[in-house]
């Protein structure tokens, strides 16, 4: 993944215009190591971003943060990712005799594009999600689309970040099946 929240195609500031680069002393303390996540790709395994990447990455979409902040910020991104792909993983669960190996192909950022369930949410007293993602799974030759809201949540520890993170098929009859067979298998497993 090569953006920490990808607002579509590209990591590129709401204006269109490249931010200057941060000053080298910035840069310097931030590593340029990229890690490697669980989630497989068609080649291999898709790549987190650098500190670097990420610093340089928020910093064109218009935020300023303070560069101490990026290495814990790049740690709960990538925890938040992975936790999102156990969730996937758990609808591609139910097709596992057809295809053992599913992939993320594809991952579109549309923080600003609220679905249908997460305003339904806000009208009913709850808070929008601070992001959206758009998944596309390679389920052996099919490609099925993943919508991920991530809410800002309650953590039991004090002065911890919580995050909840809701993840379904996308609102088609197969989706629409793979939801409710995922329902009744928990609800039956309690």
């Amino acid at each position: 993944m090569t953006c920490p929240a990808d607002s579509g195609s590209s990591c590129s500031p709401p204006t269109g215009k490249s931010v200057n680069s941060p000053p080298e002393h910035i840069l310097s303390q931030l590593n340029d190591r990229r890690t490697k996540s669980s989630i497989p790709s068609r080649e291999s395994l898709w790549l987190y971003p650098s500190q670097r990447q990420f610093y340089k990455s928020t910093l064109n979409k218009g935020y300023d943060v303070d560069a101490n902040l990026i290495p814990a910020m790049v740690d709960i991104h990538n925890v938040i990712n992975e936790r999102a792909w156990e969730q996937v993983m758990e609808y591609e669960s139910l097709h596992a005799k057809e295809c053992e190996n599913p992939l993320l192909i594809r991952f579109v950022g549309k923080k600003d594009q609220y679905t249908i369930r997460s305003m339904i949410n806000y009208i009913r007293g709850y808070k929008l999600p601070y992001d959206r993602h758009d998944w596309t799974v390679d389920r052996c030759g099919k490609s099925i689309r993943y919508i991920i809201d991530f809410y800002e949540g309650e953590s039991k520890e004090k002065d911890k970040f919580g995050v909840y993170i809701d993840a379904r098929p996308e609102l088609t009859f197969s989706g629409i099946c793979d939801r409710l067979r995922l329902f009744f298998n928990k609800s039956i497993s309690r």
